[in-house]
């Protein structure tokens, strides 16, 4: 239903299709079809460290794919943003127009990514 597979009019099974590659296969399986794909986030706290903290779909201790990507860097983002008390009802929302702001820029810069050019997305 959201065209990660698609049947084969070859062997009629079903196969990913290049989104759904992207969006949940492994980043070394991603290579071969995209052998420019690089997924990177560098947090930069002090001019004089290189990084503080990074995250790249190179390293193998993750999946690297964009599914993993987006989550992990949104809650990296997200980490220090304050939220107010706020109830709608009985519930808490925890939800700013910053972290919809956050997670639509994020969003873009990923469906924006050309993953034939070299470089792939760095944030």
């Amino acid at each position: 239903m959201i065209g990660a597979a698609k049947l084969s009019n070859i062997d009629a099974k079903l196969h990913p299709t290049a989104a759904g590659l992207l969006m949940f296969g492994e980043e070394y399986k991603i290579l071969y079809e995209f052998p420019e794909y690089f997924l990177d986030y560098r947090e930069v706290l002090d001019p004089a460290i290189r990084w503080t903290d990074r995250l790249q779909s190179s390293s193998g201790d993750w999946t690297g794919n964009l599914f993993d990507f987006f989550f992990r860097v949104n809650s990296k983002l997200a980490k220090d943003l304050k939220i107010p008390f706020y109830l709608e009802g009985v519930t808490r929302v925890d939800d700013t127009p910053v972290h919809k702001a956050l997670r639509e820029a994020l969003a873009n810069c990923i469906v924006n990514t050309d993953f034939y050019l070299p470089r792939g997305i760095v944030i």
